[in-house]
């Protein structure tokens, strides 16, 4: 079943579509069509990754953003907490 999970997340496939497929058919071949299915979505994902790390800039800007939204985030959670807590004046 998982197996057949995993085929249908990278695939799109239904379920029950897969398991027609492949019913009376030796399970090797089951495993060797995920497999390729497996291999195709792990090396775009190396490609794009690879693709993303060279682009320093882009990473930065990235980093920088993601930065300044955490730092919107705590900042009105320490205010809340000061309030909660009474640190009113600082």
């Amino acid at each position: 079943k998982n197996l057949i999970n995993i085929f249908s997340a990278l695939n799109g496939d239904d379920h029950e579509k897969i398991i027609d497929r492949y019913k009376g058919k030796d399970f090797k071949n089951f495993k060797e069509d995920l497999s390729e299915i497996v291999d195709s979505e792990i090396s775009g994902i190396s490609y794009e990754m690879k693709k993303l790390l060279k682009d320093k800039s882009y990473l930065d800007s990235i980093l920088s953003k993601g930065s300044e939204k955490a730092n919107q985030i705590s900042e009105k959670n320490l205010c809340e907490l000061k309030e909660v807590i009474g640190f009113f004046g600082v």
